[in-house]
């Protein structure tokens, strides 16, 4: 798959569910989501109600495009709603990510927590 052609949710999605499919894939999907795990619980935590009487459902659905030598190329999500958008903005990557079997290579997640 071309970089070109992972530039929408839905495609990106697409790929990475095939991807994932395969023994290969699994497995880097599992490596690369255990790095990324700390720098989402405080994204989601930046992004939760300041009102603690004020329980909220976050649910951001993401796909991460991962280029050969382990840096993000880009960063999509499923909706432009208030959570991804300030998911988006809070996130900070670890460095470095584990390195994909090849370039391009999409990981999708869906965050969901309940506040």
């Amino acid at each position: 798959v071309r970089a070109s052609e992972l530039t929408s949710y839905a495609a990106a999605e697409k790929e990475a569910e095939r991807l994932q499919g395969t023994d290969e894939g699994y497995a880097y999907m599992v490596k690369f989501l255990d790095a990324v795990a700390p720098a989402v619980g405080r994204a989601l935590h930046a992004c939760q109600p300041k009102n603690p009487t004020r329980k909220k459902e976050i649910h951001v659905a993401l796909v991460f495009v991962v280029s050969a030598d382990g840096q993000i190329e880009r960063i999509l999500h499923s909706t432009d709603g208030p959570y991804a958008l300030c998911f988006a903005r809070s996130f900070r990557l670890p460095a470095p990510l584990p390195r994909p079997p090849h370039g391009h290579w999409p990981v999708n997640s869906v965050l969901a927590i309940d506040l």
